[in-house]
């Protein structure tokens, strides 16, 4: 049942572009160059995918050959393969810019089509093969390990890999093979399934979990349009930043990462919540964290949310401790510990490799490594009231003419604000966390897309106190986030190149991408700091 308008997070008493079907020939131009961008976006990743194994593609031995994926075995070299990469990410990157200021400026386009378009290009990710990162292989590595008997919270792939495993020969020269898992126990259940499957071919066995991917992808999708309801604006959004976000499917569909099985049960969480069935909500964000950990945001958005609902946060919380605690005596306390490990760790683009090393240089690399997670951990916190201010400033509404606190507990609403909170938190975390990876960005993009047909722009006294720009600056910041965190870290399936390629990718890597995130911080402190400016000079909140 699709959130009623009452009851979503989106009708806007303030003036604003129309939501309603039907736009003018101009408005429906202005969005062409956005599509026609993506569609470019789009035909590039394809194209390197059509390539067969390359520097961003790597093997899939085993076959069946009539089974996707398909290549043509053709390799250009790593230095075409990295910039036709590269140029499709910048190319969709300026196409979503594109969109979001069409829609901005009204544009509405075919939601229905771009709905029958998104699901095709869903499919045509999963026909060529994994690209922009070798986890599947280490990802068929565990359910390997789990389908032969073993556990891949004790064992490693480097087992399979002495033992002369197919997969576990797939996975030579990988950094991950003598790491356990560190993903949840539903990961590993989906990953010894498609081993299962598999029986030893890595072909078939990766080809299975890009499959499940898709599906939870498009479910996903659904799940999103179903909560946008009758909103056209909120229903463009969705279309345009989820189901044809060309970043997206490269790194969420074509690439094969866990969080696109794990953001498919955060989005049934935020149904279930819509309706407020509070056990529900808890056993689905148990189950998206028994994916992955990471999706554990969630609850602390879903705690912040309902903290002046103790009741129906007992609930959420005491039917998600059941849920996980039933997860994972299943696959042993092992689980907990080899989880746990993803905490202690740094990403090479992280905005934090800069001030690690001068401060290893002070107090060692391990203990300056806890250092950079703790402050990333709290930045996320920082960053995260920093985005929320941007997007509900002190005194705006949310639903029905009422401020948010008082649409949960007033109306048993917690939608509305539950949007705002896990999408500042979320943008928060990965623009700020010592470890975050491109893929890692699914668990904003997804609320990110419901959001701004639901901001208003008036404060309790009827008066605006909303500065659209804050909200379109969000959108902005995780658009270019993503995009220049999926740039440095291509191609993805090497790990030596020829000099000019390993200039490229370093300076991609360990330059751009740093230095992007350290400018989106600063504009976002920026915005909000200009925003209490203005609004101190008028007197307002």
């Amino acid at each position: 049942m699709p959130v009623p308008p009452s009851a979503a997070p989106g009708p806007s008493t303030s003036p604003g572009p129309s939501t309603s079907p039907g736009p003018s020939t101009n408005l429906t131009r202005a969005g062409r160059p956005a599509l026609l961008l993506t569609a470019l976006s789009m035909v590039l990743v394809l194209l390197v995918g059509s390539f067969g194994p390359t520097a961003a593609q790597a093997k899939l031995p085993g076959g069946p050959v009539w089974l996707p994926p398909y290549g043509l075995g053709i390799d250009p070299g790593p230095m075409a393969v990295t910039l036709l990469l590269i140029g499709a990410m910048a190319i969709g990157m300026a196409g979503l810019l594109v969109g979001l200021r069409a829609l901005n400026r009204g544009w509405r386009p075919d939601v229905r089509r771009l709905t029958r378009i998104g699901t095709a290009l869903t499919v045509l990710m999963i026909l060529v093969g994994p690209m922009g990162s070798t986890d599947v292989l280490i990802y068929a590595g565990y359910g390997r390990l789990a389908a032969t008997g073993r556990s891949p919270y004790v064992d490693t792939v480097r087992e399979l890999i002495n033992s002369g495993d197919p997969i576990g020969l797939a996975n030579g020269g990988i950094r991950w093979v003598d790491t356990t898992s560190v993903y949840g126990p539903i990961t590993t259940w989906l990953q010894t399934l498609a081993a299962w499957i598999g029986n030893g071919s890595v072909h078939t066995t990766v080809f299975v979990m890009t499959a499940l991917g898709a599906v939870a992808y498009l479910i996903t999708g659904v799940l999103l349009r179903r909560l946008a309801g009758d909103d056209h604006l909120r229903q463009a959004r969705v279309a345009l930043l989820w189901t044809i976000n060309p970043i997206l499917l490269f790194i969420a569909v074509n690439s094969g990462h866990a969080d696109t099985w794990g953001i498919v049960f955060a989005v049934a969480a935020l149904v279930s919540l819509s309706r407020r069935h509070w056990i529900l909500t808890g056993v689905l964000v148990a189950a998206a964290c028994a994916v992955k950990i990471t999706f554990g945001i969630y609850v602390l958005a879903l705690v912040i949310v309902l903290r002046r609902l103790p009741k129906k946060l007992a609930l959420v919380i005491v039917s998600g401790l059941l849920t996980g605690a039933i997860c994972y005596l299943i696959v042993g306390p092992e689980a907990i510990r080899s989880t746990l490990l993803a905490g202690t760790k740094y990403a090479s683009a992280s905005p934090w490799r800069w001030p690690l090393y001068p401060l290893s240089d002070l107090i060692g690399l391990a203990p300056g490594v806890r250092v950079i997670v703790i402050v990333g951990w709290l930045s996320m916190l920082v960053f995260g009231w920093l985005f929320y201010r941007l997007l509900v400033p002190p005194g705006s509404r949310t639903v029905e003419g009422r401020p948010i606190t008082a649409a949960v507990e007033e109306s048993g609403d917690p939608l509305a604000a539950m949007l705002p909170v896990i999408t500042a938190l979320g943008i928060g975390w990965v623009l700020t966390s010592a470890y975050t990876l491109p893929w890692y960005d699914v668990v904003a993009w997804a609320p990110v897309a419901l959001l701004l047909g639901g901001l208003t722009d008036q404060r309790a006294d009827g008066a605006r106190s909303t500065d659209p720009s804050g909200a379109r600056l969000v959108d902005r910041v995780l658009v270019i986030r993503t995009g220049a965190s999926v740039i440095g870290y291509l191609p993805g399936a090497a790990y030596y190149f020829p000099p000019a390629v390993q200039l490229l990718t370093d300076v991609a890597r360990n330059v751009m991408a740093p230095a992007v995130s350290w400018a989106l911080m600063i504009l976002v402190v920026l915005a909000v700091l200009r925003r209490r400016r203005v609004g101190r000079q008028t007197g307002r909140p």
